[in-house]
């Protein structure tokens, strides 16, 4: 009886990881989980095959680059095609996308919104983060930084000062301190 349990307990393993490997050969053999046009009024360094990055980890690749002309009295935008293979990332409408390096390549990378939006519809196309302003965050993201380091150097410089003068001051109380029980002349007077 126990060879049959454990008979059946074996195929029934090999089932479930047959199941699991034709599950990942569909998602990565088929059509992407998700598919976003992102636009850029300005030319953009990523080409097909870039990465698209989310929360650090490789979450898709460009899958097209091309110009559109929206309107015949606008400028042309650079709209590039991301394909999202991870079908557990849910882009939401806010999300903000920046041109930004992987591995030292140019990549796409997905900055989330803070507040919980509504999903972005597959086939949805966005607006990227200009390159200017993704730069201009950076300064400032750097600056800032600094200036934390600039204010913590003085905030940690004033505490050092304030221990050292605690110490002096306990150092002089302790030297009235003796000087007032030390032995000192007689005060009365010779007879």
């Amino acid at each position: 009886m126990d060879g049959r349990l454990s008979a059946m307990s074996d195929a029934s393993s090999m089932r479930r990881v047959l199941i699991a490997v034709v599950a990942l050969v569909t998602i990565h053999c088929g059509e992407p989980a998700f598919v976003v046009d992102v636009t850029w009024p300005e030319p953009v360094p990523v080409t097909v095959g870039s990465k698209v990055i989310y929360g650090g980890l490789e979450i898709g690749e460009v899958e097209r680059v091309a110009l559109r002309q929206p309107q015949p009295d606008r400028a042309a935008l650079v709209a590039v095609s991301l394909a999202i293979d991870s079908p557990e990332v849910v882009l939401r409408r806010g999300d903000q996308f920046h041109l930004a390096s992987f591995e030292g390549e140019p990549a796409v990378e997905v900055h989330p919104s803070s507040e919980a939006s509504p999903p972005l519809p597959t086939g949805s196309t966005v607006a990227g983060v200009p390159p200017f302003l993704t730069w201009m965050e950076e300064r400032l993201d750097e600056a800032v930084e600094s200036l934390g380091e600039i204010a913590f150097d003085a905030i940690d410089d004033a505490i050092k000062a304030m221990e050292a003068d605690e110490e002096a001051r306990v150092e002089s109380n302790e030297a009235g301190e003796a000087r007032l029980h030390a032995p000192g002349p007689d005060p009365t007077p010779p007879r």
